[in-house]
């Protein structure tokens, strides 16, 4: 779905996040990532992420999302990462934002995440941003009581990750 396609499309996806058919709900989620700057598909987006009936459904709409390259993806990626209470699917957002993670990482040259944080408000601070989500984990009781420290690990090293690409600005 792109930003051109009208209500209809949009109608229509949103529907298909309820179909019980998971590679309906999977074509749901890479859809709607087109558009995931829009504040009324962010609930669905968290939900396919969720998906508690099947992670093909987490990965497609996931790797949707983090093929767009920017901020605003990884940013719901990262916030379902953090709220997943199946082992399944937080390994599975694991693994998409591990598999996804070369074009965040700073390399001698001005990649295209740095330039994009350049870009954002200067107000915002995108450290915070991290801290919030990696906070939220480290405190979530169901994260206690599954694979805390496994997940809580993954997430500093994102926050890692994501403050050296930020450092090498």
């Amino acid at each position: 779905m792109s930003e051109g396609q009208g209500a209809d499309g949009l109608m229509a996806a949103l529907r298909a996040t309820e179909s019980e058919s998971w590679s309906c709900r999977a074509a749901a989620g890479r859809q709607l990532a087109a558009i995931a700057g829009r504040e009324e598909v962010a609930p669905f987006l968290e939900r396919l992420l969720l998906d508690p009936h099947d992670t093909g459904v987490t990965q497609e709409t996931a790797e949707a999302l983090l093929q767009r390259r920017d901020f605003v993806g990884l940013r719901i990626v990262l916030a379902a990462l953090s709220l997943a209470e199946e082992w399944p699917t937080a390994d599975q957002l694991d693994g998409e934002v591990f598999n996804h993670q070369s074009w965040m990482i700073a390399d001698g040259r001005r990649d295209q995440f740095v330039q994009q944080l350049e870009r954002r408000d200067s107000a915002y601070s995108w450290q915070e941003e991290i801290g919030r989500l990696t906070s939220a984990a480290d405190t979530n009781k169901r994260d206690q009581r599954r694979s805390a420290p496994y997940l809580s690990e993954r997430l500093r090293t994102a926050r890692g990750l994501l403050t050296h690409a930020l450092g090498a600005q």
